[in-house]
């Protein structure tokens, strides 16, 4: 009896240090911002940011006033802190917000796992979309960094 408490003891002590799954345990803070193109507020676009170290990317949707908040695993939680390769994305209905998903493979959700093939490549430009340019990892020439002391307020100007 003696043997298979400490078993169990030491099984629930390997659980707790494990975090029994879930987030990778990095911190992330709030990331918020405005998008705007022509001197004017742009709605409904996708801003994502690609870590440049290849960790969790974070990304969120602009509201009406071009206003955005990054959300990495929970709504509006934030960015891990680091360097990132910024896109914004407004080119119709392929522009998804991406979201880390647990149950998904290496907690990817499938349209974290399309963009990310897709990332390099621009998207066909519609009508009121964005320059194809700004969708793009290799060429949008974002470069933002978050970090923990904040604050992590980022406004882009696109033209």
């Amino acid at each position: 009896m003696s043997r298979y408490l400490s078993s169990l003891c030491l099984f629930i002590a390997l659980l707790m240090v494990s975090g029994c799954g879930g987030d990778s345990g990095t911190a992330t803070v709030k990331v918020k911002g405005v998008v705007m193109a022509g001197g004017k507020a742009v709605e409904g676009a996708v801003i994502t940011f690609y870590s440049k170290t290849g960790g969790e990317a974070a990304s969120g949707r602009t509201d009406a006033e071009g206003k955005f908040q990054l959300t990495t695993r929970k709504p509006n939680d934030g960015a891990v802190p680091g360097d990132y390769v910024v896109t914004v994305a407004k080119s119709g209905a392929e522009a998804t917000v991406m979201s880390y998903d647990p149950t998904k493979s290496g907690g990817m959700s499938p349209e974290y796992i399309a963009s990310m093939k897709n990332a390099a490549k621009p998207p066909k430009e519609a009508k009121g979309a964005l320059p194809a340019k700004y969708a793009s990892i290799k060429d949008s020439g974002l470069i933002r960094t978050v970090t923990a002391s904040g604050p992590n307020d980022f406004d882009f100007d696109l033209n």
